[in-house]
């Protein structure tokens, strides 16, 4: 992750709260993805099935045992086998300064863009318990078939007539002490399917060269759980990740919305010197906005 440089697009609210807070949000993964996100990986997943005859019966198999595990009585047992470690959390950050697609998304007319130095920041962070990664979206459907099919194929086309002959008895309930063998294969078949639901994206939305920064954490002991609310009646988990402000490598630059002007850049100056990150640069993107 050495010297990459990455873009968090924000209103001016949030630029004020992440400079006078010292954090960034880190969103709780579930929030993220909607019904229609889940459906696309539900498709690419079915157009592999409907002309793969080694794909269909793998993933059949496997399937099916997952849908059985999430039914009562049987959900107890996926809890404690197959539920995830801990939490993940996300920040979605952008691979472009000043692009327009972002502006008209995230920033209201009156945003910021905040290049982050991803090194500086994750090292921040890495004394406490979180596991972190970087992942960056992949948008390609062509390129998103062919992992699913690698993927599967790779992990289980060895393994899946062993698993056929053993999961019945552990399924039924016969195997009280759990055979391994099939809590770790359902466990990779289970974690295959949450990646590409969270890291697979419907090309329509490449124009936001969307880059993550995963936080898996085991407890929220560092990192204690936090909740905003939505204008529709929601909870959003996020957790705060702080980071030291007097560290001159973490911002690298500013950037301000196209409609801003000459003073909008003044009060952002003032406001960094304020806060002793006068030596962050700040420009005005040009790109040509229409402010309807």
């Amino acid at each position: 992750m050495k010297n990459i440089i990455l873009y968090h697009y924000t209103t001016v609210e949030g630029l004020k709260g992440i400079i006078e807070n010292k954090n960034l949000r880190a969103t709780r993964i579930e929030f993220l993805n909607d019904s229609s996100e889940k459906k696309y990986i539900h498709d690419l997943i079915n157009e592999i099935r409907n002309s793969d005859k080694e794909f269909k019966d793998i993933y059949d198999t496997l399937n099916s045992d997952i849908i059985s595990l999430l039914e009562p009585p049987m959900s107890a047992l996926f809890d404690r086998l197959l539920g995830k470690d801990g939490k993940l959390y996300v920040i979605s950050l952008c691979k472009q300064q000043d692009l327009l697609p972002m502006w008209n998304l995230y920033s209201r007319g009156n945003g910021y863009s905040i290049g982050i130095n991803i090194d500086t920041f994750t090292d921040m962070i890495t004394n406490s318990s979180a596991k972190i990664n970087l992942y960056e979206i992949l948008y390609d459907k062509d390129e998103q078939l062919k992992k699913i099919k690698q993927d599967m194929k790779k992990m289980f086309s060895h393994k899946i007539s062993d698993y056929k002959k053993r999961s019945g008895s552990f399924l039924n309930g016969a195997d009280e002490e759990g055979d391994d063998f099939i809590i770790y294969t359902l466990k990779d078949f289970f974690n295959l399917h949450f990646q590409y639901y969270n890291y697979f994206k419907h090309p329509c939305f490449s124009n936001e060269c969307e880059t993550r920064i995963s936080i898996e954490l085991v407890d929220n002991k560092d990192f204690p759980a936090k909740y905003r609310t939505t204008a529709g009646g929601m909870f959003i988990e996020y957790i705060e990740l702080p980071f030291e402000i007097s560290n001159e490598y973490l911002f690298a630059d500013i950037t301000l919305h196209p409609c801003l002007t000459d003073i909008h850049k003044s009060g952002i100056d003032c406001f960094l010197q304020t806060h002793n990150l006068e030596y962050v640069p700040t420009s005005i993107s040009s790109l040509p906005f229409r402010n309807l």
